[in-house]
């Protein structure tokens, strides 16, 4: 961070998949938001994250959230054949990527765009034809049911994320074969 310096800063999330090189999550927070001082003029914070939602210092601060009042907020309208219609702000978006969890990285996207005066006409565009990688939270459509193909990786954030989604949904069952999972479960 002392290297780049950069103008604008934002940190996804402290979460346990990034622990391989940290001790504790307390550590891997204080290495993560190093990057906010060496910011220069403005830092983006995700309110609904337990660690960075106390960071402070002095440079300006926009704030994001999916379960908070914030400067900029997201939430999930509905979930239809795979596209989820999503609000920010007064930004009405349909989505290619599913989960609340990416809602989040969304809000984000849409929080950092309009600081830097692109348009929404622009901002739709980008986030309407963003697509995930191959594995991630990736909706097919199948001729008897949906599935839901998760298994880029395995991790306690990942799983918790895939989960959630599921059992906010309309499924009345579904079944989880996720890589580190001793056995297929019939939910």
């Amino acid at each position: 961070a002392e290297l780049v310096q950069p103008h604008i800063s934002y940190v996804t999330n402290i979460g346990f998949s990034h622990m391989a090189n940290f001790v504790t999550v307390d550590i891997l927070a204080k290495e993560k938001c190093a990057l906010f001082e060496f910011t220069k003029e403005r830092l983006f914070i995700n309110q609904d994250d337990q660690f960075l939602n106390l960071y402070k210092n002095n440079l300006p601060q926009t704030t994001i959230s999916i379960q908070n009042k914030a400067d900029f907020f997201g939430k999930i309208n509905s979930f239809q054949n795979g596209i989820l219609n999503v609000s920010v702000n007064d930004l009405d978006l349909n989505l290619n990527v599913l989960g609340s969890h990416l809602l989040t990285s969304v809000v984000a996207s849409v929080a950092i765009a309009e600081s830097l005066g692109v348009s929404s006409k622009n901002i739709i565009a980008g986030v309407e034809t963003f697509k995930s990688v191959n594995g991630r939270m990736q909706w097919l459509a199948h001729k008897h049911f949906p599935m839901i193909h998760d298994a880029y990786n395995a991790n306690p954030n990942s799983m918790k994320a895939a989960l959630t989604f599921l059992a906010e949904t309309e499924f009345n069952h579904f079944f989880v074969n996720r890589p580190g999972l001793d056995k297929i479960m019939f939910l």
